[in-house]
């Protein structure tokens, strides 16, 4: 049984004859009685009682005809909300670091939903290493990670900023000097930083390792902790230095509760790129925003 093969019955129940019916679907009237006749071999019984030339429902047709106008009010209303979903998308769901959701990031938010009052804006904070796996299973419309993703494929991915990473202690740290240089390094220190399990070669606690061994930087103990704020907590109670974002930890700074250890060698910028499926039904949506949130 076929789509208009519904729609036909439903019109020949409306009007009353094949005629009228075969006129308004402009097909010929055998077309219309095909396809009557396969609805009732395919269901077992007869939908229609003949009167001459025109035609009344049968208890079966009647049964059967309550429910094809349900099918179709709900297919008609489905497309519709899909015309409106394309044109005017109601949900648009971004996905992040935790990181990231700086003051910067939710003044653009801000600036974005002030532009399209008519979207419901969904933020999913995730791991950086999970974010693509989002994109990639329509969980988030578009996401933002530190670093390309060269493991994931059919995404765009287009660098919008930089964040600076910094090496932070408690502000009245005991692990390091208040004046320091490289050289206060080369003796074992502890590290509070992100678990080192991913499969991503670019993750930020690889990075860190990359810094310290190219400095010549023993480890001392780590603590681990896949939070962010976790991990500004425990530096905080000097457990051991910190590898953070800048613009995660402004307000620690000004409270004067951590402090930025200012070693060049040990501060770097990272890329953070947007990512989506050119695929998306929302791309027009995603592009607008990724232009919103480049710097």
């Amino acid at each position: 049984m076929e789509l208009k093969d519904i729609q036909t019955f439903v019109v020949v129940a409306q009007l009353g004859t094949m005629s009228a019916a075969s006129k308004h679907l402009y097909v010929t009237q055998p077309a219309v009685s095909v396809r009557i006749q396969r609805i009732e071999k395919e269901i077992g019984c007869q939908i229609f009682e003949r009167i001459g030339q025109k035609v009344k429902l049968t208890p079966s047709g009647q049964v059967f005809y309550t429910r094809c106008l349900s099918i179709l009010s709900d297919l008609n209303e489905a497309i519709r909300e899909a015309r409106v979903a394309n044109n005017h998308p109601g949900f648009f769901t971004i996905g992040m670091a935790e990181s990231m959701s700086s003051k910067y990031f939710a003044k653009r938010f801000q600036e974005f939903t002030a532009l399209n009052p008519d979207i419901v804006l969904n933020l999913r904070i995730s791991q950086n290493d999970q974010i693509s796996n989002l994109i990639e299973n329509g969980l988030i419309d578009v996401g933002f990670r530190y670093f390309m993703d060269h493991h994931t494929h059919n995404i765009e991915q287009i660098k919008v900023a930089s964040e600076q990473f910094v090496v932070v202690s408690s502000y009245h740290s005991k692990l390091v000097p208040e004046s320091c240089s490289i050289h206060d390094f080369i003796r074992n220190i502890n590290w509070v930083t992100f678990p080192s399990r991913s499969h991503s070669d670019e993750t930020v606690s690889k990075l860190l390792d990359s810094l310290l061994t190219m400095n010549n930087i023993g480890k001392g103990a780590l603590i681990e902790a896949e939070s962010l704020t976790a991990q500004k907590r425990l530096v905080e109670s000097d457990l051991g230095l910190g590898f953070l974002p800048k613009s995660f930890i402004e307000e620690e700074l000004e409270l004067r509760s951590l402090r930025i250890i200012d070693i060049p060698e040990l501060s770097v910028k990272v890329p953070i790129f947007a990512i989506y499926r050119l695929s998306s039904s929302v791309v027009e949506t995603i592009e607008r925003f990724v232009d919103l949130i480049s710097v």
